[in-house]
């Protein structure tokens, strides 16, 4: 797949060159870069999903930690694992919550009735 987007793009470079009609270039030219960002979006959605899921296996092993701990023990960057707590904290299905002392735990079955 990769050969043939690669092929594709040197393929609308040569006809940059000849091209007479330029509008139907661009429309190609914009199609395939909608096309890249939808294939970079799925991919960034994959692996958001994927360490969320990470982080709570890890915090059922081992209960309320810190984001740096999670981040070290996950192997990810501490960011991505801080945007993460806060998306599962503030999103539409609450899972974490941040306790005193900066530490994220799962949210309890009690607390989620309540």
């Amino acid at each position: 797949m990769q050969d043939e987007i690669l092929e594709r793009w040197l393929e609308l470079c040569r006809q940059a060159a000849t091209e007479q009609d330029h509008h139907r270039l661009l429309e190609e030219i914009l199609r395939m870069l909608s096309e890249k960002e939808r294939r970079l979006s799925q991919l960034a959605n994959r692996q958001a999903d994927s360490l969320r899921t990470r982080i709570i296996e890890c915090l059922k092993d081992l209960g309320p930690t810190t984001s740096q701990s999670l981040a070290t023990e996950l192997g990810a960057p501490p960011d991505n694992v801080r945007f993460a707590l806060e998306q599962m904290r503030d999103g539409e299905d609450k899972f974490v919550t941040l306790l005193p002392f900066g530490l994220w735990a799962l949210i309890d079955d009690a607390e989620v009735a309540a």
